[in-house]
């Protein structure tokens, strides 16, 4: 009895691994599928040999995540520089940056804080009452400030749909 009940395990678990390879197989063959498929996972394994000779871990995050991933680690710095634990960031809109002629991509909030650890929210957000500090820019120059008062919080919030 123990062995057939092995047995039918064995083949319960081969029957889904060839399962799931079909489905994988399957939906790698879809053309947006296809394409998407060659130009991550496929052209990141074939850079693997050349990054871990040449690149350390975060310079390999630089690469793979992009803009999003680097502009996040800026906007860290400037929590670390200034000693600040626990922020809670008032993220301004895309078209904040692009009214002032400025290419910034800042990631949804989930992938900032899965890049940072530091939570975050936009301006139409209900959780923006939360925010204890906000980004905003100093002519070309990022910067960040505090949020003491709903006042405050009122204030920088009219300037980010400006």
């Amino acid at each position: 009895m123990h062995k057939n009940h092995l047995f039918i395990l064995t083949l319960h678990f081969c029957f889904w691994i060839l399962f799931s390879g079909f489905l994988l197989f399957g939906f790698t063959q879809f053309s947006g599928n296809k394409d998407w498929f060659q130009r991550i996972p496929i052209s990141q394994w074939k850079d693997l040999p050349f990054q871990l000779q040449k690149m350390g871990p975060r310079e390999r995050r630089f690469d793979q995540y992009g803009p999003s991933f680097q502009h996040s680690m800026l906007i860290q710095n400037l929590f670390v520089q200034k000693n600040i634990s626990d922020p809670y960031v008032l993220m301004p809109p895309k078209e904040y940056f692009s009214k002032r002629g400025i290419s910034f991509e800042i990631p949804e909030p989930i992938i900032f804080y899965y890049y940072t650890g530091i939570k975050n929210t936009g301006p139409k957000s209900e959780k923006r009452k939360k925010a204890n500090w906000y980004l905003a820019l100093d002519s070309t120059r990022l910067t960040i400030d505090s949020i003491e008062s709903e006042q405050k919080l009122n204030e920088v919030l009219k300037a980010f749909e400006q």
